[in-house]
């Protein structure tokens, strides 16, 4: 990403007020607040289930989401993609109450993402776990796999 966000960044409405380089990013400042302008290599459908389910997690108020915009490409052809940034620091694993706080709050969006609603359209394979059946027929066969390996491995001497 050198001098290519330049480019990405004209196809987005709005003004800039100052850019800076991130971690595999570029930080944007906009009147309304910062932006991360960063490559994206997944899939469509895979932008548009993330951007529901943050969407609906801003909706329960549990905390401040990420929240995706347009895909574009820039040109040589990269896909990038502009979502709404938060510039906090970093939880400082010294501090105790800073942990606990940590932890309540990842309990807290694991107790809101368990109230969303499944869409089928969100299936996107990778996300939804296999049947139970299906998960301890794979186990099996790989047990029976390493078995017969350790079966076939020739046994030491004395010598």
């Amino acid at each position: 990403m050198n001098d290519s966000y330049l480019e990405v960044l004209k196809q987005y409405e709005g003004e800039v007020t100052g850019v800076r380089r991130g971690r595999g990013a570029w930080i944007c400042e906009y009147p309304d607040g910062p932006r991360l302008l960063k490559e994206y290599r997944g899939t469509v459908k895979r932008l548009e289930f993330e951007d529901a389910v943050l969407g609906q997690l801003e909706q329960q108020g549990i905390c401040r989401t990420d929240r995706y915009g347009l895909v574009t490409a820039g040109p040589d052809g990269v896909k990038y993609i502009l979502k709404r940034w938060f510039l906090e620091r970093e939880c400082s694993l010294r501090d105790r109450r800073e942990i606990l706080f940590c932890a309540r709050q990842i309990a807290q969006l694991h107790r809101g993402l368990q109230e969303i609603p499944w869409q089928e359209e969100w299936n996107l394979g990778s996300t939804v776990a296999p049947a139970l059946s299906e998960e301890m027929a794979r186990h099996s066969r790989e047990m029976r796999r390493v078995r017969n390996f350790i079966r076939g491995k020739r046994r030491k001497t004395e010598f």
